[in-house]
């Protein structure tokens, strides 16, 4: 057995009864007649008052249904899914109901098993399930759906509200009262190709229905065209998933009839009909241009998506390099060090609390937090690559913004979150070396206090009283050194310690990206196999 295509178009169409819309074609030609006369007898203008209260009125019910595709036997299961959705119709009372779409696709699905002449025991069991949910369905109540209505858009609109569907069902009944075709048209898709294009994740069952609904716009854009149809056509659609294919549903009516008539006689009457039939050059063009879109939409999805990884992978380069610059002992001119040593000089006492971190979460001082940020500010302001980075920061705002709308949430700025977390990640790493400074400040400190308990003041006095200046420099050198480790000061000595903590920091940082990504390699391989 041959595999399926990748995308099958089903089409068909719905006459006007040829007897009603026969009749309306009488009455539109002697209204037209009447109207045309320059001079009308008091009878002639009753009969024209007649005709128009009569095809206000009119009622032309639906006749034969021809269909317009030749369906491989193969696929007869794509096809029967199809067809049981196009016998359905565009139910409108109930498409409002809240799961009449599945609903209806159970029954497209339970259509195409009865049509097979043996099932699996896979579909045996599936058609159990079927006739399970169908029946549950039909017995319980439904509410109307609030919101969008789920898979369904139309000519003027990709998404559609339930309040959408009186004006919609309006504009179908008018067009059928004038005579009009009912076109109905099903893309049936295999859902393995729009998997390999990227628009369906089995798995999570994930559809990218923006993705169809371009597409289906672009198909009904060429029957349009080719048919001549912008003036007075309408559709809508419908995407069905919950069948074995995906499918979109779309239905297609004049505002009047523009279709060219004809006389064809059975039982030896005359009736006149509009030609339903599409050229079979506009099918074809329709489906390639369905499948060209599809793909197109796929393509720029998958550039953009590319765009988007380069953009984060050239952010999150540009973010290392950033943090490099920051140890750099030669970007700290005298302003950097006086602002070091101003953060260093009002971080709280125990220093398990000296972390960056939120600002409702951390235990720094406001004061503290805006100084340690006019450091991270100020050393690399001159840096292009900052200034990149915060152009990169501003583009993925502006694509987010873009896709999901403008968002009042700070915690959704990606600017914002892009500059908070690079002011954080430099920001830790010097804390960190500031604790490792304190640390090692603290032993000294506590030695310098012993050998004061031991030099007693007497000591000392007696010590300061001796002529030799020998003496005198070692206690004033001691009371120097001994305020000195006192104080919270950084030096270009425990500079330099600074930048190997950050280096560590970092290579720490790469190890454990590194780590995720061979993680998710090996993941994604498993789920290949």
């Amino acid at each position: 057995m041959s595999k399926s295509p990748a995308v099958i178009l089903t089409c068909q169409f719905t006459l006007p009864n040829k007897k009603s819309f026969s009749t309306y074609i009488d009455y539109m030609t002697r209204e037209k007649a009447l109207e045309e006369k320059e001079r009308r007898t008091p009878e002639e203008e009753q009969e024209l008052r007649l005709i128009k209260n009569a095809l206000e009125d009119f009622y032309i019910p639906e006749g034969e249904t021809f269909s317009e595709s030749k369906t491989d036997k193969e696929f007869s299961e794509t096809s029967n899914e199809a067809q049981s959705l196009m016998g359905n119709g565009i139910n409108f009372d109930k498409l409002e109901e809240q799961d009449f779409t599945k609903y209806l696709s159970y029954m497209t699905r339970h259509y195409a098993l009865e049509q097979k002449k043996e099932l699996t025991q896979s579909e045996q069991k599936e058609y159990q399930r079927l006739n399970q949910a169908i029946k549950k369905y039909q017995t319980e109540p439904h509410k109307k759906a609030s919101g969008n209505l789920p898979g369904v858009f139309s000519m003027a609109s990709d998404e559609v509200k339930g309040s959408d569907l009186k004006e919609i069902k309006q504009i179908f009944q008018r067009g059928q009262q004038k005579g009009s075709i009912i076109y109905q048209d099903v893309v049936s898709h295999d859902n393995s190709y729009l998997e390999k294009i990227g628009l369906y994740d089995p798995k999570t069952d994930t559809l990218d229905e923006e993705g169809l609904k371009a597409a289906g716009r672009k198909m009904m854009e060429t029957l349009f065209e080719k048919e001549q149809l912008n003036e007075t056509g309408y559709w809508m659609a419908t995407i069905h998933r919950n069948t074995k294919h995906i499918h979109i549903h779309f239905a297609v009516v004049e505002k009047k009839n523009t279709r060219k008539p004809y006389t064809e006689i059975e039982n030896g009457v005359s009736y006149i009909v509009p030609k339903g039939k599409r050229r079979q050059a506009t099918l074809d063009e329709m489906k390639t241009n369905y499948v060209h879109e599809l793909e197109r939409f796929s393509y720029e999805k998958n550039r953009m998506g590319m765009e988007k990884r380069n953009l984060l992978t050239r952010k999150s380069d540009l973010r290392n390099t950033l943090t490099k610059v920051v140890k750099e002992p030669v970007r700290y001119d005298r302003h950097a060090m006086s602002l070091l040593n101003e953060v260093y000089k009002n971080l709280p006492k125990k220093r398990s609390e000296w972390h960056y971190g939120d600002e409702n979460r951390t235990k720094l001082s406001p004061y503290t937090r805006e100084k340690l940020d006019e450091l991270t500010q100020y050393v690399l302001t001159k840096e292009p690559g900052y200034q990149e980075y915060i152009q990169i920061s501003k583009a993925l705002k502006e694509e987010a913004k873009s896709l999901y709308g403008e968002s009042k949430r700070e915690s959704k700025d990606a600017e914002k979150n892009a500059l908070f977390d690079l002011k954080k990640r430099t920001g830790n790493a010097i804390l960190t070396e500031l604790k490792k400074q304190d640390s090692q400040i603290k032993p000294l400190i506590e030695r310098m206090d012993q050998m004061q308990s031991i030099y007693n003041e007497r000591s000392f006095r007696t010590l300061k009283q001796l002529p030799t200046n020998e003496y005198k420099y070692s206690y004033e050198e001691f009371m120097k050194r001994r305020k000195q480790f006192q104080q919270r000061v950084v030096t270009q000595r425990s500079l330099r310690q600074l930048n190997r903590t950050i280096n560590a920091h970092e290579e720490k940082y790469h190890a454990s990206k590194a780590y995720e990504e061979q993680q998710r390699r090996i993941q994604m391989e498993q789920e290949r196999q």
